[in-house]
Parts: structure tokens; sequence; C-alpha cells
């Protein structure tokens, strides 16, 4: 568990790739904090008395929020899956946009190209190893056939976030 004073309070599981930028800018509107998780899980307890509204950046999406708890998992094939316990985040994955609410769950599936929104796991019961453990099978299988549709959906995906970071700017 660690603690930022300007977002909230987080907790990341072991081999989880996480980094943090954006907290000394002065302006919170033009640049809210963020946060970047690479692979693994991050639970975040984001505070309601922010100006701005920070954001998770994942391989697959861009989660605004405010006030808000909510768990981020991604898998070793980029997935990214968002489930909201209190609050509300705004998804962005390549120019499509979802608010989740409370309970409910999305998954963006970066070799598939998918969003899917369904009814969130309740919170005693999630068990994000096996998600990944799942992920990485999954990917060590298919690897020789999705390698390529991978490169293309980074390339896509990187394309993408550069020209929404252009906007924010």
């Amino acid at each position: 568990l660690f603690s930022l004073d300007q977002l909230g309070k987080f907790r990341i599981a072991g081999e989880s790739e996480v980094t943090v930028d954006e907290l000394s800018n002065v302006d919170e509107e033009k640049h809210p904090p963020a946060l970047r998780l690479g692979m693994g899980y991050l639970w975040s307890g984001i505070k309601k008395q922010m100006t701005g509204k920070p954001v998770v950046h994942t391989h697959t999406a861009v989660i605004g929020v405010r006030g808000t708890e909510f768990e981020t998992a991604v898998g070793i094939d980029g997935t990214t899956a968002i489930m909201v316990d209190e609050g509300v985040v705004d998804v962005t994955s390549e120019e499509k946009q979802q608010s989740l609410e409370k309970g409910m769950m999305l998954e963006s599936d970066i070799v598939h190209g998918t969003m899917k929104t369904k009814k969130a796991v309740p919170k005693g019961k999630r068990k994000w190893l096996s998600w990944h453990e799942k992920k990485k099978k999954r990917f060590l299988r298919k690897s020789h056939r999705i390698v390529n549709t991978l490169h293309r959906r980074f390339t896509r995906f990187a394309f993408w976030h550069k020209k929404l970071t252009a906007k924010i700017d």
C-alpha cells in the first residue's frame, strides 16, 4: 500500500509495473496527475476533492477518475480489466469512450480490439492471480499466431495515445 498526497491511496501486487508522472505540475486541470500500469494489478482509492481528473494509463485504455475506488489489471497480452467499487470512471480506448459506474467491469482486449462491459465480480471473490495466469497461458499457447496482430494493435494504440495526449496539451 502506498499513498500520494495529491491523489489518494494505492495498492499494487507483486511483479506489477507502475510508474507515476505529472505530480509536480501546478495546473492540474490541464495536466492531471497520472499513473501508468504496464502489467499487473493496481487498486486505487482516489480522493474526491481534487481539482483535476487524475488518469491511469494502460496499454489499451486511459482511465479518468474522481473520488473513486477501482481495480485495474493488465495481463501479459496487454488486456486491461477495470472494476469499479465506488464512483465512476471514464474509460477511453482507441477513440471509444465509456463510463463505468459502481459494480461494473470493463475488459479491453488488445488482441481482438474489443471493449466488453458487464457486471463486476463481487469484491471478495476476485481472483487476479488466476486471471493473470489464464492470460499468460493463453498468450503462450497462441503467441505464434498473435504476435503480428499485437504489433499492429500496439502501434495503432501508440498513435491514438499520442494524438490524445497532444489534444490535452
